[in-house]
Parts: structure tokens; sequence; C-alpha cells
């Protein structure tokens, strides 16, 4: 019926079936039967990672196949926007976006249980439903925790900059761990509280190399109605080090509650 979204690799169309069916999502490689065996191998990779996550906050792949020679997925349609179109319609209140985070995380944690970390969260990736729930999507770069098999990610640096942890933009796999996506989630959190990412720079290396050396911004710096633990959450998930910050998306969501009930 329309597309719905456009990445560096794949295109997501709103679709119906029959008149009387709710529309769906389809995904599909950008260069769909011309795609790579490794492209191809990593979509279907994503395919099944996604398909066997089964929570509320992430969107659910319901059909695998593959059509003249293109893979595809089928997933619920979620008619609600990402949180970066809704930022750039409005500010987000802080109680609001921290109650969001907890919420976000908890799934996250439901993901690495299954073994799988994102590696790619960012605005852009979460949905809101129409009832207000983060939801989740886009596991082009998710990591099986528990299989040894690797497929390449065009040299490792891959992901959105703003939202990459360290040892991600070193391209570090084995550092790469819950962390990494906790990471994430602080960034999220920081730039939903002060409408701009940790690290603001004019180019991508210069964006990669403040990650790596600089101290973010302190957020009740750029938002004073931020309340101080919930500043100190922040300041915890961005870390340099995975070993300092929050050892599970669990423990963030835990002590962004605690914050809350302050």
């Amino acid at each position: 019926m329309e597309l719905i979204g456009r990445g560096t690799s794949g295109v997501v169309y709103r679709a119906v079936g029959n008149a009387d069916e709710p529309p769906v999502a389809i995904k599909m490689l950008l260069q769909g039967s011309l795609a790579t065996p490794e492209e191809r191998a990593r979509f279907l990779r994503e395919a099944r990672l996604t398909a066997g996550l089964r929570h509320p906050g992430i969107a659910p792949v319901r059909e695998i196949g593959e059509e003249n020679g293109a893979p595809f997925m089928v997933m619920d349609y979620i008619p609600g926007a990402s949180l970066e179109k809704t930022l750039q319609q409005r500010a987000f209140e802080p109680k609001e976006t921290a109650r969001l985070l907890v919420r976000l995380a908890r799934a996250v944690h439901f993901a690495h249980q299954s073994g799988v970390i994102h590696r790619d969260l960012n605005l852009g990736n979460i949905l809101l439903g129409e009832d207000g729930e983060p939801i989740i999507t886009d596991f082009g770069l998710a990591r099986n925790l528990r299989e040894a098999q690797r497929i390449s990610c065009a040299g490792e640096l891959a992901g959105t900059p703003a939202f990459m942890a360290p040892e991600q933009v070193r391209g570090d796999r084995d550092a790469m761990d819950e962390r990494t996506d906790v990471y994430a989630l602080g960034a999220i959190l920081f730039t939903l509280l002060t409408r701009r990412p940790p690290f603001v720079r004019p180019s991508f290396i210069e964006t990669i190399n403040s990650v790596l050396r600089d101290a973010p911004p302190r957020v009740r710096a750029l938002n004073p109605t931020v309340p101080a633990r919930v500043e100190d959450v922040v300041r915890r998930a961005l870390k340099k080090k995975p070993k300092a910050r929050h050892p599970s998306a669990l423990a963030f969501a835990e002590e962004l509650e605690s914050a809350l009930a302050q």
C-alpha cells in the first residue's frame, strides 16, 4: 500500500492481504533478489532472531518467506510514530520520559534473557503504539550471545553514532554485551530529556571520536527540571567502561523506577 520505512539495506511497506484483515508491515532487502549471499544471510538471521522474541514491547515477526528470490518478513503493522518523529513534534516531560524508559528497558531485558542484544537502539527504532507503549523494531544489527557463528557487518563499525557505546565504536566485538544496549538506553533517555543526543558533532568521525574521549554534558545543565536522581541514572548508563554501567537493562529499569519514587 505504501512505503513506510527505508534504511541502508532494507525497506518496509504497509500491506494488506484480505480486505477484512488488519494491515501488516513487510520488510525486504533493498537489493531484493540482487542482494549478496552475506546480505541475505544477515537478513534471514535478523528475521529468525526477532521471530523468537515474543514480548509486547518488541514488534513481532509473523512470517518469514521468499518471493522471486527475495527474502521477506511479515510483522505486525504499528501505526504509531517513532520516538524520533514524536520528539520533533513535542517535548517529553522528565517523569513521562523516565516511565517510558523503564518499560523500554524491561523489553530490552527480555531480549537479553533470550540471548539477543540489539546493538542499534535509537529514537528511530522505537515506535510508540496507540496506547503510548514503546515497541522495539529493527534487529538488523542484533547479535545472538549464544551463537558462535559470526556474520560480519561491514567492518563491525555499524550503528547510529550518537547512540553507540565506545566498545561498539571501536569494533570490539568481545566487549559488546548487554551493557552495550544499556549505554544506548542511557543515550535515548538523555536525548528525550534534553532534546539533543549526548554527543553532537558536525561529522561522523568527530562524533565517534567524541564518544570515545569526551564526557557527556550534564543533563540538568541542559534541562534543570530533570530530577537529580534521574540524571544519576543517565550518567551511569553513559560510562565509557562497560563495567561502570548498570550490569543489565533490568538494573537500569529498577534504578530509574527508584529515582521516580523519590
